[in-house]
């Protein structure tokens, strides 16, 4: 189940970056902010692993460079799991 929330988060995020890629990226920085805010039900850097199981999945890994802006220390541990 659990895996099945962070692909749905992920597909969302992506879409949300295509959208700031025209200019739009009010909709990504907020929806990124959720997932990061370990307070927030959406948070998804609690298991490391199957996030990077899920970004290598959907070959999303340039969105670890975003979440690096808000947990440091987790963007370098998934770097390191996705390669």
């Amino acid at each position: 189940m659990y895996k099945h929330r962070v692909k749905s988060s992920i597909s969302v995020l992506e879409s949300y970056h295509e959208k700031a890629k025209l200019g739009d990226s009010f909709e990504f920085s907020v929806f990124l902010e959720s997932l990061c805010d370990s307070q927030c039900t959406s948070y998804i850097l609690g298991n490391l692993g199957t996030l990077a199981e899920v970004l290598k999945e959907k070959d999303a890994c340039y969105l670890i460079d975003h979440f690096q802006h808000y947990d440091y220390n987790a963007a370098q541990v998934l770097d390191e799991l996705v390669k």
